[in-house]
């Protein structure tokens, strides 16, 4: 059978080596029907209208609804921090709500992702003095953090997941300097590209009128108008194969925080996260009405930007978008008409702020975090971060475990009605099925090693053949798995995983195969002394980097990953990074 990977083609085959034949594609019986109870578990921010922290709350101050049903909360606690001032009593006795019985500081995981922009160092220093400060403040021994940039398609991990915060200073000292030193302007070029056209259409026209008159005139500007149309579309359809790429790494990063306990957050400072993707290519070609109901349709983004807050709310990380450039700092200003001029391009900016805000207002919205448009606005968030850390509210209800990966509405009120609270929490919970849950382990493997990681199996990798393919062969020892009865038989399965990840393109997602197997009962003890083998050939592809491959036991729900590394030209032999 053939198994397609995203960018790879794998040719898969298995064979009982204890018995010279494949086995058939029965289902696998089961163990007995189980009844399971889950916690949803929401954190709860509350602000005045001025925007100040209202504490000493109690739990009957809350109502919390699932797909608009009024849910009993199971778990309740206010986290405060040990500087903020707390309440004046409202129970009997003086006793202050939450000394009774204060919660546990919750373990803290924190994602810097940071796509390539351009600040002056006047606005940069403010920005990544906040994100340092709030790593130093907020990060404790055991907590985990780590700082990754994405620029043109290239996703670098600057530093891993870690505590260490000198670590964590020198990634952020080499983040400053990128951020502030002059990149590449997309835009920049896309309007000299036009501006070129422009004086070739003047030039021709004053040709075309001395030869054919008005009617030669409007055919060259006719064709003119083409080529800045034809330039605007091409850019486009490149930015939102990016954004593409780019929120399938951003989701991949979510999912590398799924195994972190506590609260898990992600700084996004992202240069172009638009509800039109490239949409100010047509802008800075001055052809902004040829962009139709077609190519809106093609550039729409909203099933990316659905899958990014989703895969946030599946992994309980709140994301904290921001733009950092905000107004004032596009280069190459130009009038609504698209033609260049010197002092401002409100007109442009404006644009790429109505294309843009929305999309960040929406992730924080889902997500339970909060949006920054501009330098200052971006310092600010980052700072207030922290009280999210320290203060806030945590509900909790009892739900029946649904494992279809569907998302589920939750609505958090408060009961007091005359204080007029907001009330700031993540939208919607999703319960993972196992295949999600895998997926995770095998994409998070990436980029840490992966928990609870104990079923044993071995992985050869063969020298690439002239098809630029490589072998693969997995050995999963039959004893390993776990066997259940069925009739003549016993019966059990397995799935194999895999990912890749790389520079260039990102992350890849997670596809994988399910193989079933039955061994006669007489020969269940010779079998268990044995293996199964399982081969697939890769194709690799130039700027491909890691191999992640997990394998499941779909009876134990055991798993392995290993993860392999290529050599920068993709044609050496994998060699093993993580031997779990």
């Amino acid at each position: 059978m053939r198994w397609w990977c995203r960018g790879a083609l794998a040719v898969l085959s298995l064979s009982l080596i204890a018995a010279d034949k494949k086995p058939p594609q029965q289902a696998l019986p089961t163990l007995g029907e189980t009844i399971e109870v889950s916690i949803v578990n929401v954190d709860v921010f509350v602000t005045d209208k001025a925007g100040r922290r209202i504490r000493g709350l109690r739990q009957d101050d809350f109502e919390i609804y699932e797909n608009g049903v009024k849910q009993p909360l199971s778990n309740f606690a206010e986290y405060v921090s040990s500087s903020a001032p707390l309440p004046a009593a409202r129970g009997e006795g003086g006793q202050r709500p939450g000394e009774e019985s204060a919660p546990e500081d919750q373990r803290r995981t924190i994602v810097v992702f940071v796509e390539r922009f351009r600040l002056p160092k006047v606005k940069a220093d403010p920005l990544f003095g906040s994100i340092r400060k709030l790593l130093h403040e907020s990060l404790r021994p055991g907590d985990a953090a780590t700082i990754v940039t994405w620029h043109n398609g290239q996703l670098s991990t600057l530093q891993g997941y870690t505590d260490d915060m000198a670590a964590l200073d020198r990634a952020l000292d080499t983040l400053v300097k990128q951020n502030t030193a002059v990149t590449r302007d997309e835009y920049a070029e896309t309007r000299a590209e036009a501006d070129d056209v422009e004086d070739f259409e003047t030039d021709a026209q004053s040709f075309a009128r001395r030869v054919g008159g008005d009617g030669a005139v409007a055919m060259m500007r006719e064709g003119a108008e083409d080529m800045k149309s034809i330039n605007g579309r091409t850019d486009a359809i490149r930015a939102r194969a990016d954004l593409e790429a780019k929120i399938r790494s951003i989701n991949a990063l979510i999912r590398s925080m799924a195994g972190f306990d506590g609260k898990r957050v992600m700084l996004m400072a992202t240069h172009r996260l638009s509800k039109l993707a490239g949409a100010e290519f047509f802008w800075a070609n001055g052809v902004e009405e040829t962009l139709d109901g077609v190519d809106r349709m093609e550039l729409d983004t909203s099933r990316f930007i659905r899958s990014l807050f989703e895969t946030a709310n599946a992994n309980g990380v709140a994301v904290y978008p921001m733009f950092p450039e905000g107004l004032g700092s596009v280069a190459g200003s130009v009038t609504p008409q698209g033609r260049r001029q010197r002092g401002g391009s409100a007109a442009y900016e404006y644009f790429i702020q109505d294309n843009e805000v929305p999309v960040l207002t929406e992730v924080a919205h889902h997500t339970g975090g909060t949006a920054a448009w501009g330098s200052n606005e971006a310092a600010e968030l980052i700072s207030s971060v922290r009280d999210d850390f320290e203060n806030y509210y945590s509900l909790a209800y009892r739900t029946t475990p649904r494992s279809l990966d569907k998302a589920r509405t939750i609505e958090v009120r408060t009961v007091d009605k005359e204080r007029k609270l907001r009330v700031r929490a993540r939208s919607q919970v999703i319960e993972k099925s196992d295949v999600t849950r895998m997926e995770d382990h095998v994409l998070a493997s990436l980029f840490r090693p992966a928990a609870g990681a104990t079923l044993q199996f071995a992985v050869r990798v063969g020298a690439p053949r002239a098809n630029r393919r490589l072998p693969v062969t997995i050995r999963v020892p039959i004893a390993a798995l776990t066997l259940l009865p069925n009739g003549p038989n016993q019966s059990g399965g397995f799935s194999v995983y895999i990912a890749w990840g790389s520079k260039i393109g990102g992350i890849s997602d997670a596809s994988h195969q399910r193989q079933l197997f039955h061994i006669p009962n007489a020969d269940v003890d010779r079998a268990k002394k044995s293996y199964y083998t399982y081969e697939f050939e890769l194709e690799t592809v130039p700027h491909t980097e890691r191999l992640s491959i997990g394998l499941v036991d779909e009876v134990s729900r055991e798993y392995g990953v290993r993860v392999y590394s290529l050599r920068p030209d993709a044609q050496a032999v994998l060699q093993p990074v993580v031997n779990r």
